[in-house]
Order: structure tokens, then C-alpha cells, then sequence
């Protein structure tokens, strides 16, 4: 999907290219969250303020493959970035 142009790449988790993610126009950006020094709280807050649309895919944080879809959460951008469980 990144060789046809359907996935593009822009840039690491916790700092990604803004001006190239703004030009794109996302329907939707997906990305996870985590606390620390390379953490994606700033990343999440940062989408909010440009507008875009996100989903927080947290589902590497389960125990159990069954657990994925309560990993998943989605924010307006004009909301907080909440933690999943």
C-alpha cells in the first residue's frame, strides 16, 4: 500500500512531517498512544489543533488478540486526547 500511494509515510510517531500531513489532507490519521520522552501526546494534541481527524490505535497494548477493538478510540479534533484501556 506505501508503493501505490494509498498509505503514505510521514515521518516517526513522535514527531512526525506536519507540513507534509497537512498537504496530504488526511480522511483520517491513525496513531497510538504513550506516555515519555518520545511519547505522542504532543503528536495527538498537535492533530487536534490542525483540525485533522485521528483515531488512537492502542491495540498493541492487549494481552490478548481479542482485545484489539477496545484499543481503538476516536476523537473529534476539537477534543482532549483521552487514554485507552
Amino acid at each position: 500500500m506505501l508503493e501505490n500511494g494509498t498509505i503514505t509515510d510521514v515521518g516517526p510517531a513522535h514527531s512526525p512531517n506536519y507540513e507534509r500531513l497537512t498537504a496530504l489532507k488526511p480522511d483520517v490519521v491513525f496513531v497510538y498512544f504513550y506516555a515519555g520522552p518520545y511519547g505522542t501526546e504532543a503528536v495527538i494534541n498537535r492533530l487536534a489543533q490542525l483540525g485533522m481527524p485521528y483515531v488512537v490505535v492502542n491495540e498493541f497494548q492487549e494481552p490478548s488478540p481479542l482485545g484489539g477493538p477496545s484499543g481503538l478510540s476516536s476523537s473529534p479534533s476539537s477534543s482532549t486526547p483521552r487514554e485507552t484501556q
